[in-house]
């Protein structure tokens, strides 16, 4: 059997799956291991599973070492599309509010927090793109954010800064 090109079929949520195509970069890495190796989207099936609403989704490899075996279980991550000059912040900078709209909180050049309804895009693990409601280069509250008040006087303090402090037993980030 000749094991120098793998294919690994992934099961992809119908919602995602419409964003792939023949010829994507993909990377197949095997489940417990640092192992990874690039290939190719060579199938997006047409057809749904309708009990798990998912499409199959091919992705064929070379196999360089012969590292990876048939029937073993995979991590498959395909680059949909890459977003140039995207803005981007720490997933944990989101906000919900009582109306059910998410918003960020923004430190200006006064140093104070104000509050912003954003539109989200693309999320990926801790990372989410914003579309609309942040600019390029703004300061975005990242921790401390949830009960803080729109228009509260703030300091930000850089996390190499925060540990200084704490191993020091100085203060805290504090609101003014």
């Amino acid at each position: 059997m000749d094991l120098t090109r793998v294919v690994a079929r992934a099961n992809i949520p119908q919602d995602q799956a419409t964003h792939l195509k023949v010829g994507d970069e993909a990377t197949i890495s095997q489940t417990g291991t640092s192992d990874e190796v690039s290939g190719k989207v060579i199938v997006v099936s047409p057809a749904v599973d309708p009990s798990s609403t998912t499409v199959q989704v091919w992705v064929q490899s070379t196999n360089p070492g012969e590292k990876l075996r048939p029937g073993a279980s995979v991590h498959v991550s395909i680059v949909a599309e890459t977003l140039a000059d995207a803005v981007v912040v720490p997933a944990a900078a989101l906000l919900p509010t009582a109306e059910g709209d998410t918003i960020v909180m923004v430190v200006g050049a006064d140093s104070v927090a104000h509050e912003r309804k954003i539109e989200v895009g693309v999320k990926e693990a801790d990372k989410v793109q914003i579309v609309s409601g942040v600019k390029p280069g703004e300061h975005v509250i990242v921790v401390g954010g949830v009960g803080l008040e729109d228009g509260a006087k703030v300091r930000i303090e850089k996390p190499a800064e925060k540990a200084a402090a704490e191993k020091g037993g100085e203060g805290k980030a504090e609101e003014k």
